[in-house]
């Protein structure tokens, strides 16, 4: 028996050194390598206005058949980096209007656009906040001043508690996991190490 319980213990640390740290977090949160190569899901681009009008005037409008179409902003429209497009024929009275960006799922009756969700959370994987944002966004053309500092801080405390509730979800399968790995190192499981990296406000220093 003990010869088998060793042979087990062998074999789980020789699977465990053949995948790599990534591989063994993809299969901890269910993640597969396909999925991300594939479909990632909504994909913003910057470009410029003109850019998309030169496009559209090659077209023809779909009512009169005219090649008078033009895309503009509506400027009452702005929230965020979340803008109203107007498609219009300069022809007849084709109009169409739609927003620059999808609004994030959920259960509240009006929830945050995408585009500013993912604009907030990358201001801050950067260690800036609000202002920076507002600065970018105004060397950028693309809005005079992003986010609102309140919506800036509303979003943040929603990203926030998706945080904690993705961190608790993972800490619950890590236990799960570790549990079954000690079992078959035929070790009782005690205090184990966790690494992790975070980020002192000294620039180049980090926390393991």
């Amino acid at each position: 028996e003990q010869a088998q319980l060793a042979e087990r213990s062998a074999h789980a640390k020789s699977a465990l050194s053949e995948k790599s740290a990534t591989q063994r977090k993809f299969e901890l949160l269910g993640v597969s390598a396909e999925c991300q190569t594939g479909d990632a899901g909504t994909e913003f681009v910057i470009v410029d206005m003109k850019v998309l009008n030169n496009f559209f005037a090659q077209s023809k409008c779909g009512t009169c058949g005219a090649g008078s179409l033009t895309l503009s902003k509506a400027a009452d429209k702005e929230y965020g980096l979340a803008v109203k497009l107007q498609l219009v024929c300069g022809s007849c009275n084709f109009e169409k209007k739609q927003f620059s960006s999808p609004r994030v799922s959920g259960t509240a009756s009006i929830t945050p656009f995408e585009v500013n969700m993912r604009a907030m959370k990358g201001i801050q994987t950067i260690g800036k906040g609000v202002t920076a944002l507002a600065d970018f966004c105004a060397s950028m053309n693309l809005s005079h001043r992003g986010l609102h500092h309140k919506t800036f801080q509303g979003h943040l405390k929603t990203f926030v508690k998706a945080c904690e509730s993705t961190a608790t979800a993972s800490e619950a399968a890590s236990v799960v996991v570790i549990k079954d790995l000690y079992r078959d190192f035929l070790n009782p499981v005690g205090n184990i190490d966790v690494i992790f990296d975070g980020s002192w406000m000294t620039r180049g220093r980090s926390s393991h």
